[in-house]
């Protein structure tokens, strides 16, 4: 998933969660990348970040994703009304381009990302909504 359009200018986002191969095994790995003004918050699996899918389904995706301290709160969705367009892509699946997906650029972020300090309530650092988004969904919760 993807936006540039938030609210606020100046702000964007990128997430990826896919299987990864590597040498003979394969694991799970993400990236997500969040723009604030000059501000830069990287979140994956190269920093020990770790994320958890907490509801998906073919046009929504909730994730929480924590880097120490930091807790970020996705919530992705394809628009769900008849006037919304998606592709049909190829896409990867067991190193072969043999599965398709519904990708749109009519997607909707909502992002949150709290502070977390030992024993009170968790600061708010960020939020914001970022429309016109890519948005590819794939995969089932147990996949992850």
């Amino acid at each position: 998933m993807q936006s540039n359009n938030f609210r606020e200018p100046r702000r964007s986002i990128l997430v990826s969660i896919a299987t990864i191969p590597f040498l003979g095994a394969e694991f799970t790995g993400f990236l997500a990348v969040l723009f604030d003004r000059g501000k830069i918050f990287r979140f994956g699996t190269y920093n020990l970040s770790r994320f958890k899918i907490l509801d998906l389904s073919s046009n929504s995706v909730h994730l929480r994703i924590q880097k120490g301290d930091l807790l970020l709160f996705i919530k992705a969705e394809k628009p769900t009304n008849n006037q919304s367009k998606t592709a049909m892509m190829n896409a990867p699946t067991k190193g072969l381009m043999s599965a398709r997906c519904a990708e749109t650029i009519q997607g909707q972020i909502l992002a949150r990302v709290f502070k977390i300090k030992g024993g009170s309530e968790p600061l708010l650092v960020f939020s914001d909504t970022g429309s016109s988004a890519g948005l590819e969904i794939m995969g089932k919760k147990e996949d992850f």
